[in-house]
């Protein structure tokens, strides 16, 4: 067996810096070690003992030695100043919690004798006693954990040992470890050349191994298909190099001892792999193609059968008979093993177990398809299985078998029964059916809704059947799908976002991805409600609390402002009137932001005679606002409306801002004719001037869009004595840009009771100014 040295601290601290002891306990209480003529430091065993500080004696010197050994594991504890077996007066002394315990008794005139080795802890003055046997060994076996190695290379490597026994059969402790043997492998075949098992060094090895073993190991020397290690020691590793047999043998060579030998036949086999490898359950009449694999290496590499190398079996020809190609054919009702040997090796042979059975139970599994892999079925949810409109499932039928313990075996190899399968020609649509699996179907479902599936079979004159209730739900979908993004900066306030769901049983868990350090970017309620919390891109995603496959992601944004932008808005007033304007903001990208109305932002007006300061915010945000003020004018003119952000707190600290220039005008009034309200009587075919004021001026960037209009105005039906127009206007003149004075001359064409005209003032939409202001006037 394997020996390992086994540190142990003898000291335990408490949490609190303070001292706790254990009692003191040895590791082995009787040991049995081995006489020999001549004394064999080797052949040592090792005693710990724990809890304390201890020193070592034994009641016979004679008998046993006793080496204290100091274990490196323990030197800190046990050394330090404040360990509890210390005072200040003591000076210090090195604690040694093992022993090294070995014979040294000598001659051939030895009886059995006994001593006793001694921990005494230095700290309570308790002893821990060891009694110690010696004794001459009757008789040694050779030991292993298998006598069947499998061939491979030197890392497939086995250990064997000699075991020794006292004439009582008591078996000595580890002290053969040091003793020495020769030992020898041949073949098992007298009449063999081929030498199928090797001696492997232990140095070479990664095995973890008693530390004489590497230390007393000599060189292999080869005679013939023989060879002998002469003077290792009681273990050696070996590894198989062929298939076949071989005996090895261990002699005894220390003096006092004549003719003590002991020899093992082990095998090497080829290590063989079957699949299906797990007992098999079919029914009566199934063909089951069965796989041999070499397994010399890794993966394992699959065999050609037929083969003259390998025998195929069955332990039962009235179940299942089985060719030489690995497939077996179930006859009857009943147990039976299928087996493969080499034709020269029985031994190295390989079974599964192959039951032919009466199913007892159909079952159906719905398997979700998802990127053309197979997912395991989706636990069954109140009403049913939860299924997804619009995606792939697999429907497979599984028949059953139970044990009479009870215990429950599927049954394989089933594709070829015929079962029928009943569908939904509203919920499913069927995909190309798999031509070889009768138990298999494809389907993609259609619209959402409750169904079922059924199917049934029949063998033996025996008809089974089950059905499964499933719900078809709608995909979920996470709102908005293109993502959202959310303004970040240090010192400013959190913003947030209420992501939405549909689809699904509309009952949601929500999720999010953690930022590449792993700690995660957002705060996320149980409703979908977003907090950013610090600068990054994270998915969100909602799922489906009855179908964990049924979900969807949204991209959530966290980024610092780059741009800030006044929506568009008129941006002129009448005198005495209001303006109300709003700025957004976006990212580096370009991407407006979903919610920036916790953004700091700083109005200010650079005339305020003619605007007011935008200090009154409206009750509501227009939509796509992060900040909005409604701005009133207070004489006509011009003026600058800025709006500022600050961005304390980032590399390039400043502000983001933005300006916009807005216009207040004068009323639009009749000067001409000066009667209120405003009206002129002309005669047929004679004409009279009309004269206006005020009203929008012509914009700087684009005065091509000013237009100045006078039309008839609608008149009700009543009034109307017929479709001809009545009149006639046109514009004779205006005044310069800086008193806006416009002068028509309406001209009577018809006669009628009253036909009035209106002007109209301003300028058409454009791209700079896409809501101008008109102002009108009417006169009759």
């Amino acid at each position: 067996m394997l020996a390992r040295a086994v540190f142990v601290a003898a000291c335990a601290w408490a949490a609190f810096g303070q001292p706790q002891r254990n009692e003191p306990v040895i590791s082995v209480r009787t040991v049995l070690l081995p006489h020999t003529v001549q004394t064999t430091e080797d052949a040592y065993v090792k005693i710990q003992a724990e809890n304390g500080c201890f020193q070592w004696s034994t009641t016979n010197a004679e008998l046993v030695a006793v080496v204290p050994v100091r274990d490196e594991l323990s030197r800190v504890d046990c050394d330090a100043p404040d360990a509890p077996w210390r005072t200040q007066e003591s000076a210090p002394q090195p604690c040694k919690n093992s022993a090294l315990i070995y014979a040294k008794s000598k001659g051939t005139e030895f009886e059995r004798a006994t001593a006793w080795v001694i921990a005494e802890d230095s700290l309570s003055g308790k002893q821990l006693k060891c009694e110690v046997i010696v004794d001459w060994m009757h008789r040694i076996e050779i030991d292993s954990r298998t006598r069947d190695i499998n061939k491979g290379d030197v890392e497939h490597l086995e250990q064997v040992a000699v075991l020794a026994y006292d004439r009582q059969g008591n078996r000595f402790t580890d002290g053969v470890y040091g003793l020495r043997f020769r030992w020898t492998i041949e073949p098992f075949d007298a009449n063999s050349n081929e030498l199928v098992l090797e001696f492997a060094p232990f140095h070479n090895s990664s095995l973890h191994t008693h530390p004489v073993l590497s230390k007393i190991e000599p060189e292999v020397s080869s005679d013939g298909p023989r060879q002998t290690l002469n003077g290792a020691t009681s273990a050696v590793l070996v590894h198989g190099v062929e298939v076949g047999k071989a005996i090895m043998t261990a002699e005894l060579l220390e003096p006092g001892y004549h003719d003590m030998r002991t020899s093992a036949t082990m095998s090497v086999i080829e290590p063989l792999l079957l699949r299906p490898s797990e007992a098999v359950y079919v029914w009566r009449g199934t063909a089951v193609p069965f796989e041999l694999y070499s397994w010399l290496r890794t993966p394992p590499v699959r065999l050609h059968v037929p083969s003259a190398h390998y025998v195929w079996a069955s332990r039962n020809d009235t179940v299942a008979s089985v060719e030489q190609d690995g497939v077996a054919q179930t006859v009857e009702i009943g147990q039976t093993d299928i087996s493969v040997h080499l034709r020269n090796m029985v031994e190295n042979r390989v079974h599964t177990p192959l039951h032919s059975v009466l199913p007892s139970r159909l079952t159906l599994r719905i398997s979700p398809i998802v990127d053309a892999r197979l997912l395991p079925p989706q636990p069954t949810a109140a009403g049913g299985q939860r299924l997804v409109s619009g995606r792939p499932y697999q429907l497979q039928a599984e028949l059953s078998y139970t044990a009479p313990s009870g215990t429950e075996h599927r049954l394989s190899h089933t594709d070829a029964l015929p079962f029928a399968f009943e569908l939904d020609a509203a919920h499913f649509s069927a995909l190309p059916p798999n031509a070889t699996h009768r138990n298999v179907r494809r389907v993609e479902t259609l619209e959402a809704g409750v169904t079922q599936v059924a199917v049934s079979v029949e063998f033996g004159g025996r008809k089974l059947s089950t059905q499964a209730p499933v719900v078809i739900t709608a995909p979920v979908v996470v709102l908005p799908e293109k993502g959202v993004t959310l303004p970040w900066l240090p010192s400013g306030r959190r913003h947030q976002y209420q992501l939405r769901a549909r689809g699904g049983s509309g009952d949601y868990s929500w999720h999010q991805q953690a930022g590449r350090d792993g700690a995660p970017l957002l705060q996320l309620g149980p409703n979908g409600l977003v907090t950013a919390i610090r600068q990054g891109e994270s998915n969100v995603s909602a799922v489906d609390k009855l179908d964990a496959l049924n979900s969807d992601s949204t991209e959530v944004r966290v980024v610092p402002p780059a741009r800030l932008v006044f929506l568009p808005s008129s941006v002129e007033v009448q005198r005495g009137e209001s303006l109300l304007l709003a700025v957004t903001a976006y990212d580096a990208t370009g991407r407006r932001f979903d919610n920036c109305s916790r953004l700091a932002i700083e109005w200010s007006v650079r005339d305020a005679s003619v605007f007011a300061e935008p200090t009154l915010e409206p009750p509501h945000l227009p939509p796509h606002a992060c900040s909005a003020r409604i701005v009133a004018s207070l004489k006509e003119g011009s003026t600058v409306v800025v709006a500022r952000l600050p961005m304390a707190g980032m590399p390039d600290a400043g502000a983001l801002i933005a300006e916009l220039t807005v216009h207040a005008y004068a009323p639009l009034r009749v000067l001409q004719p000066a009667n209120s309200p405003p009206s002129t009587l002309v005669a047929l075919g004679s004409s009279s001037q009309i004269v206006f004021t005020g009203g929008p001026r012509p914009h700087a960037l684009e005065p091509g869009t000013f237009f100045v209009t006078v039309e008839p105005a609608a008149v009700a039906a009543d009034n109307a004595t017929d479709s001809q127009p009545q009149a006639q206007a046109r514009l004779v003149r205006t005044s310069p840009a800086s008193s806006p004075v416009y002068a028509f001359e309406a001209l009577c064409t018809a006669h009628g009771d009253r036909l009035p005209l209106r002007l109209r003032v301003g300028s058409a939409p454009s791209a700079a100014y896409p809501s101008p202001a008109v102002a009108e006037a009417i006169v009759d």
